[in-house]
């Protein structure tokens, strides 16, 4: 698409009648009657994406949209709104997205009357998976409080499951086509006015201006007809700069803890504060990493797009609505595009159905791969191969762009093609009493094998691998989810088979250092791995301290026996003192690891020891197992 083609396509966007005539004032009085607000909660983007596929669906129906993060939302200003659409996402066991919280509890505040959002029209969409007991909960939650208030539902509230043969969209995209339905009866547009085509682009919500060192010019183009300004930034230094709330560490440990010969490496990652202060951070909490793209991988993205000769352009952003905020390394001093690909942008995970939505206007209207991304798009037979093609072989963007080679992307749509490269979130794996200056990981390196010939890997976990001690890198600390008894003298059961060792290494580590005296009796240990000799993690801590009995652990290796042992085996096997630990002397039980059937199967484990030697029935047990939950003595931190 050329840049006349371009700038002709959004002329046409302009708020006209179907004859090009101007509409008349009574129309503009319904034209701005059509404001939507999209709140969104998300936790690995997924929710954030959603709303923005919302968002651009609106702006083509010719609302006048904000989409705004909850972290980001004003909440006093949700008494204002009349039109609201949330889009939230479930973490860990039916919980909110930790940057949801705040929102959530500011919806929960006493003394809040009933008909305080009396004026305000919602609908929901959850996002979730059914393999999880509280599938979609922060929606229901968030639904029923937003009546509880006075709020009145537009539609009937959307569930999208992670397992349907779709993914999402299997039920998002029936959900949005209720949704428009509805709002076109409740707001109908003028009769002389209609919906933009999806065959125009739309305008890109931040322009890039791009700058070389005497001849400086817009690519999305300068209202005003003026260069842009010289001096992008006035003062400052070309260093990077870090996202909000991370503090610069420096890497101090990367070893392989599992042996060579096993298929998996698993790195002990240790990571120090750079200035040598204390890190704020509890047994429990989770270490948030920014990673970088792939040098090469970049430069050869680059050539594809045909950008190589302004990929080393200074950069500007600049917002087409101004109360629109910009991401926070629009300052970064510098900016490049090559730079924006490397470390801000994620043109190297798995495209999402706005991925494709985005690119096929970048593909000549009469090409044969246009067609094919228009049938993604627009058909449901398209929408399965679309997904068998992309999401279930786990193919990237930029293998998509390899193999669409008609898709010519303007340099001014990068922010709208390529989601913001997000930051991953791991469990910290040590005691702060024992290590306040550093924290240390447990990270599998991803690497797997789909359909596709070249193996697929995680973008973080290949970063890491490479990076050697001494290297800076940012941090942040989050908050977990899971907390240690409040009484050193309460008895826990942590269970974390694989790489969820971390954070009970970090629990382990902090009752033997506050307990006194610290005792086996009231910290019992459940390890899972493959081979004792090959991926049994933190191996030689363990069992030192099982010698000097500060712990009592039991390993299942899996692989050793002909018959497979996991967990929940070893934890039957200890049925009686299970019970007596939780049963008898109130005792918390902690699970961490990889979700799936692990997590039930430790359940119904546990609840075996409640029938055999607590006197209950199978009601009684689960009931029991219910009631340790809402005090917080079950906690579980899985991931997919």
């Amino acid at each position: 698409m050329t840049q006349d083609n371009l700038s002709r396509d959004l002329a046409n966007i302009s708020l006209e009648s179907n004859d090009g005539s101007s509409i008349n004032e009574q129309e503009r009085e319904a034209m701005a009657e059509r404001q939507l607000t999209i709140l969104f909660g998300t936790q690995t983007g997924t929710a954030e994406d959603v709303a923005n596929r919302i968002g651009k669906e609106a702006r083509r129906r010719r609302f006048q949209v904000t989409v705004r993060g909850m972290d980001e939302y004003d909440k006093a200003s949700l008494i204002s709104e009349s039109l609201v659409i949330f889009v939230i996402s479930t973490t860990g066991q039916g919980t909110f997205p930790t940057r949801a919280m705040p929102f959530w509890k500011f919806l929960l505040r006493e003394g809040l009357p009933k008909d305080i959002l009396c004026d305000l029209t919602f609908a929901t969409f959850g996002l979730g998976d059914t393999n999880y007991a509280r599938f979609c909960w922060p929606a229901r939650k968030l639904n029923r409080r937003l009546k509880d208030l006075g709020a009145e539902e537009l539609i009937q509230a959307g569930e999208g499951d992670d397992q349907h043969y779709l993914g999402i969209d299997g039920t998002l995209q029936p959900w949005m086509e209720t949704l428009w339905s509805t709002l076109d009866e409740l707001l109908p547009l003028p009769t002389n006015v209609e919906r933009i085509p999806d065959s125009v682009p739309l305008p890109p919500e931040i322009r890039i201006e791009l700058s070389r060192d005497s001849n400086k010019s817009s690519v999305g183009g300068n209202q005003e007809g003026k260069g842009v300004d010289t001096d992008f930034f006035p003062g400052s230094e070309p260093t990077d700069l870090l996202p909000p709330g991370y503090r610069w560490g420096r890497l101090r440990r990367n070893e392989r803890m599992t042996s060579e010969d096993h298929w998996q490496d698993v790195r002990h990652i240790e990571i120090e504060s750079e200035d040598g202060s204390n890190l704020d951070y509890r047994a429990g909490d989770v270490a948030c990493l920014m990673p970088e793209n792939d040098s090469d991988e970049v430069s050869r993205l680059i050539e594809r797009l045909g950008w190589g000769d302004r990929a080393d352009d200074e950069v500007r952003m600049v917002p087409i609505d101004p109360s629109r905020p910009l991401p926070f390394f629009s300052i970064q001093p510098c900016l490049t595009i090559r730079k924006l690909l490397t470390r801000y942008l994620d043109p190297f995970s798995v495209p999402r159905r706005s991925f494709f939505d985005s690119i096929r206007n970048f593909s000549p209207p009469d090409h044969m791969e246009r067609e094919k991304l228009d049938e993604y798009c627009q058909t449901a037979e398209g929408a399965e191969e679309m997904y068998d093609y992309a999401q279930r072989v786990r193919r990237t963007m930029a293998e998509v762009l390899y193999e669409f080679k008609s898709v010519q992307i303007p340099i001014e749509y990068i922010l709208e093609v390529f989601p913001t490269l997000r930051e991953r979130q791991f469990s910290i794996a040590s005691g702060p009493s024992r290590r306040p200056t550093s924290v240390e990981l447990a990270v599998a390196i991803v690497k797997y094998k789909t359909r596709l010939k070249k193996p697929r890997r995680g973008i973080c976990t290949s970063w890491l691998s490479t990076l050697r001690p001494g290297t800076k890198l940012g941090l942040r600390i989050e908050r977990g989810t899971m907390r240690a008894p409040s009484s050193n003298s309460t008895p826990m059961i942590l269970v974390g088979p694989g790489t969820g060792v971390a954070p009970m290494r970090s629990f382990v580590q902090e009752r033997i250092l506050q307990e006194t005296p610290p005792s086996s009796d009231r910290l019992l240990l459940y390890l899972g791995c493959r081979y004792s000799t090959k991926d049994f993690l933190f191996r030689t801590e363990w069992q030192e301290l099982h010698e000097k009995r500060l712990l009592t652990y039991r390993l299942a290796p899996s692989r050793e026996t002909e018959s497979k042992i996991y967990v929940q085996d070893r934890i039957r096997e200890d049925s009686e003192r299970v019970w007596d630990l939780v049963g008898r002397r109130g005792g918390y039980v902690l699970i961490s690891g990889s979700s799936g059937k692990m997590p039930e199967s430790v359940r119904e484990a546990v609840k075996y020891a409640c029938v055999k030697h607590g006197d209950l029935d199978q009601d009684q047990a689960e009931r029991y197992m219910e009631a340790m939950e809402k005090t917080g003595r079950w906690q579980e931190e899985c991931w997919d």
